[in-house]
């Protein structure tokens, strides 16, 4: 896939419904989209806030394989809109994939600012409210 085709976004602070609109439709209504992992989600129990509501993980850590041997894990969030104490459960899933020996990167550039970092995770956002219109 060509690399021009997986976006550079801080996903975590925006809400899925403008992460859609700010990169398209796509054919398979799925977005994937390269960002930095936030440290905050080291921890299993945490949510990640944005404007208008939060991601929340979901489960554990699942392994990802390649020819039998663990390459890396998939974490799974629901997004719910408002706030913790008054939320509601909306259609959109993310996966977000981190290698366990990620390559290794002196310097990344996202929103005007350059870190030391090597935490670049993969995130594979979907509305399943949109694949069940479709019949997909």
């Amino acid at each position: 896939m060509p690399l021009h085709w997986i976006k550079l976004a801080n996903i975590y602070e925006i809400d899925p419904e403008k992460l859609a609109d700010e990169y398209g439709q796509t054919i398979e209504k799925i977005w994937y989209l390269f960002t930095l992992r936030d440290r905050k989600c080291q921890n299993e129990k945490i949510s990640l806030s944005t404007i208008d509501g939060y991601w929340q993980v979901v489960g554990e850590d699942e392994t990802v394989k390649e020819n039998g041997e663990i390459v890396g894990f998939r974490k799974t969030f629901q997004f719910y809109k408002g706030h913790p104490e008054s939320s509601t459960l909306t259609s959109w899933i993310m996966h977000e994939f981190r290698a366990i020996d990620p390559l290794p990167l002196k310097y990344s550039h996202v929103e005007g600012q350059t870190k030391l970092e090597k935490d670049w995770v993969l995130c594979k956002i979907c509305n399943t409210e949109i694949d069940s219109e479709s019949g997909e």
